[in-house]
């Protein structure tokens, strides 16, 4: 992941190897057939969706490159403000209690 910074807008460049993705592979039976579908099918799908949403909770992806040439997938990406995802959910409380129960506990 490489990072640039052009007016005050912070963007990540990612790169994805197709081959490696094309080589991961899921099987699945429906009735009698198997069906084969490859990560880089996974991710087609996925970029897709995260072209389309726009939510406060989802990384906006601007730009999808596919270069029929390149054995690369590059993905422009919005970076998080708050940094990683995963070290957010690390440093978090698991189980937080909404506020509206916090009265259920006098009654116990």
């Amino acid at each position: 992941m490489c990072s640039l910074r052009c007016a005050g807008c912070r963007q990540a460049v990612k790169i994805l190897n197709k081959t490696r993705l094309k080589r991961k592979k899921s099987y699945r039976r429906i009735g009698r057939r198997m069906t084969v579908t490859t990560a880089l099918d996974k991710a087609h799908k996925e970029l897709a969706i995260m072209k389309a949403v726009n939510h406060p909770n989802v990384v906006n992806c601007f730009e999808i490159i596919d270069d029929p040439e390149a054995d690369h997938l590059f993905l422009g990406v919005y970076r998080t403000v708050s940094g990683s995802v995963l070290h957010a959910l690390a440093h978090s409380d698991p189980h937080p209690v909404p506020p509206s129960s916090m009265p259920l506990f006098g009654l116990l």
